[in-house]
């Protein structure tokens, strides 16, 4: 598998996550991802080209919690 592929992997369960169960803890979140697959590395850099690329963001005033952005990013992922 390419790395390219890898990350879009990752990206797919990080969504779906958030999709599946709503809004979750970052710790919750990252041990729900790395055990369909990835590392601890690897969800962190994602995790960040996710908010970075407001695919998610915050979802109050912790900072712990995260939540999909919404379905303007739907499109992540779906193959035709």
């Amino acid at each position: 598998m390419t790395r390219l592929n890898e990350k879009l992997r990752l990206a797919r369960v990080v969504l779906g996550e958030l999709e599946r169960a709503g809004p979750l803890r970052w710790s919750e979140l990252e041990k729900r991802t790395v055990k369909q697959c990835g590392t601890t590395g690897t969800f962190r850099a994602i995790l960040r080209f996710l908010k970075s690329n407001r695919y998610v963001e915050k979802s109050g005033p912790s900072h712990r919690t995260l939540r999909d952005h919404g379905e303007e990013n739907a499109h992540l992922g779906r193959h035709r």
